[in-house]
């Protein structure tokens, strides 16, 4: 097991990493256990480890006493060379250009994770006071409704699409709409045996569901009857279960809150993913942009 004994430039940041600990064992060692399940034991005497589990414990801007040196000071940069302190989570400035509405449209089955959603989405208010959620059952089978209601759609708005089974016409329609205008969109549909998931489509940073849906064509054996197949009006769809629309409801939330919040889009959020009701599992496709010059 390492110990630590290394000395650097201070650094104001001191907050422990998501998933990193303090702890001693029964004989009485100091360790800090990992995220990734590996430990390290900090050679410090009790006096030092007290005063580093203070700093550590500290509010950000609460004083703590005298500034810390010695080995408390090489403790904490150490831990933050490992990568187990982190600098506390930025907030939002009043004066930023983050989105403030998140439109959440459900149809006709779907509504189970559209209300799901917005009970999650309203729910992190404190977070994001500024954000307006809203919820409508409008349909969105008809290219038409989904342009009209989304008409004076603007970059301040996020707009998540629910359905059952996939309005192929009516979401590429929306899609271009949505491109048109910056606007960032986010859907989920049942299809199969699967309810799917994304991509979360931020024009200029993650892929529209144009290139989701060119990449899907691309690599099927029967693309043509893929294609037909998302226009058939004789279908029976997979309902959404419980579980499949509380799941779905909280990869979107996750999605569109960690958008809210730092003004990009993770590997996650950019990638289609699928939930297997049967087995409650997750799979997930990586979905790039396709290139401009490569669609006819």
């Amino acid at each position: 097991m390492p110990t630590a004994d290394t000395t650097a430039p201070s650094d104001p940041t001191r907050q422990l990493a998501v998933g990193t600990a303090l702890f001693d064992t029964p004989d009485g060692r100091h360790i800090v256990g990992a995220p990734d399940g590996t430990y390290v034991e900090l050679a410090l005497n009790d006096a030092d480890w007290a005063s580093l589990r203070r700093v550590i414990a500290a509010a950000p801007g609460e004083q703590t006493g005298p500034p810390t040196q010695g080995r408390v000071a090489d403790a904490l940069t150490f831990l933050r060379g490992e990568g187990l302190l982190c600098p506390p989570p930025a907030t939002a400035t009043p004066g930023s250009a983050a989105p403030t509405a998140v439109r959440v449209h459900a149809v006709d089955d779907a509504a189970s994770v559209g209300q799901a959603l917005v009970a999650l989405l309203r729910a992190s208010t404190p977070a994001h006071e500024r954000v307006d959620v809203t919820y409508s059952s409008a349909s969105l089978s008809r290219t038409e409704a989904t342009v009209a209601a989304h008409s004076d759609a603007g970059p301040a708005t996020i707009v998540v699409a629910c359905a059952a089974g996939l309005p192929d016409e009516a979401w590429t329609e929306l899609d271009e709409q949505c491109s048109a205008r910056g606007v960032a969109w986010h859907r989920c549909w049942s299809e199969g045996h699967t309810m799917w998931v994304g991509p979360f489509s931020v024009p200029g940073l993650s892929a529209s569901y144009r290139d989701l849906r060119l990449r899907r064509l691309a690599a099927s054996s029967w693309p043509d009857e893929l294609e037909a197949s998302w226009r058939s009006e004789v279908r029976r769809i997979a309902p959404w279960t419980p579980s499949s629309a509380a799941s779905v409801a909280a990869m979107i939330a996750d999605d569109v809150l960690g958008y809210l919040g730092s003004g990009s889009v993770d590997a996650t959020a950019r990638s289609w993913r699928g939930f297997d009701p049967s087995t409650r599992t997750w799979h997930h496709h990586a979905v790039l942009p396709v290139p401009v010059a490569l669609v006819r």
